[in-house]
């Protein structure tokens, strides 16, 4: 059994700067939508873990590390919501996602969602 679930995450990319400190470039807002095996979800909520698979799906898995120039993305707020079945705000989504019982993530189509 799947459960649909929305992440909406508001992130910056963290620039550094020579004299060491950094800059934040203006804040975006983007979602992305995913069908769990409704076994992640505890009280309607993802653990710790499983919400760093899903960060590390979209920024890529040393994420929190940074890129070799030093520049590295910042989620400076991140809210799951749970979809009810009338709710298909997705449909016009191009990042939705499936993830399988073993974690394994896959981009589908809208439609498939």
């Amino acid at each position: 059994m799947n459960t649909r679930i929305k992440l909406s995450i508001e992130d910056a990319l963290e620039l550094p700067m020579e004299d060491g400190l950094s800059i934040l470039s203006p804040k975006q807002s983007n979602s992305y939508y995913y069908k769990i095996p409704s076994k992640w979800l505890e009280n309607g909520n993802l653990d710790k873990e499983r919400v760093e698979k899903l960060f590390e799906d979209i920024y890529g898995p040393n994420w929190r590390f940074g890129n070799d120039d030093g520049s590295r993305y910042k989620v400076l707020t991140h809210e799951i919501i749970c979809l009810d079945e009338n709710n298909q705000e997705w449909k016009s989504s191009f990042h939705c996602y499936i993830i399988n019982e073993e974690g394994k993530i896959q981009r589908i189509k809208s439609e498939d969602f």
